[in-house]
């Protein structure tokens, strides 16, 4: 059993609900990429964790579509897949170029959220560790009334006194926080 985590958002909470530690859930998933990828023919596929829930990564594109203008690719590492969005597109582009080429990047694994995860292997996770993480008002923005809310801080964002090791997330419409989820996932 290969030990991943993964960051769920606090405004998707209720699309996984229950998660609690030692029950199983079936998910599917997304890698946030940063930079832009690297294209190649061939290559070898891998899955490499450098911390916490970030990761290099190579795998074969398995799919590609166009979803409301963002081209998203479905990416096949061997050890599991997830979607990547990759670039804006004209929405009538089907072949971008991507399909059967290998990729590669380095990205943040997130729970995968409909409809950009279509086509992405759904597989049962066991949650061995859920992190609750409260986003420090600092990191909120006021614009007159409306909030700027960040799904997600790096961990150099928040402190540990922003953080609370919790059982099990329920119905949660906190949108102030995120969660990092400590899972098991069945070697391939």
């Amino acid at each position: 059993m290969s030990i991943i985590w993964a960051h769920l958002p606090g405004y998707s909470v209720n699309d996984y609900l229950p998660v609690k530690i030692g029950k199983a859930i079936n998910v599917k998933f997304w890698m946030q990429t940063e930079g832009r990828l690297q294209v190649r023919e061939t290559g070898d596929n891998y899955l490499t964790s450098t911390s916490s829930h970030d990761f290099d990564f190579g795998g074969t594109v398995i799919s590609e579509m166009a979803i409301n203008d963002t081209l998203i690719l479905v990416v096949d590492t061997g050890k599991m897949q997830f979607y990547i969005e990759s670039e804006r597109t004209s929405g009538v582009a089907f072949n971008n170029g991507y399909f059967g080429k290998f990729v590669r990047a380095k990205g943040r694994l997130s729970f995968g959220e409909y409809p950009f995860n279509m086509g992405v292997e759904e597989v049962e996770i066991i949650p061995q560790q859920i992190i609750k993480v409260t986003i420090p008002k600092s990191k909120i923005i006021d614009y007159n009334g409306a909030l700027a809310i960040p799904g997600y801080l790096s961990p150099d964002e928040y402190t540990e006194a922003d953080t609370q090791s919790v059982e099990e997330i329920s119905d949660d419409s906190n949108t102030e926080a995120f969660y990092l989820i400590q899972y098991q996932l069945a070697d391939l």
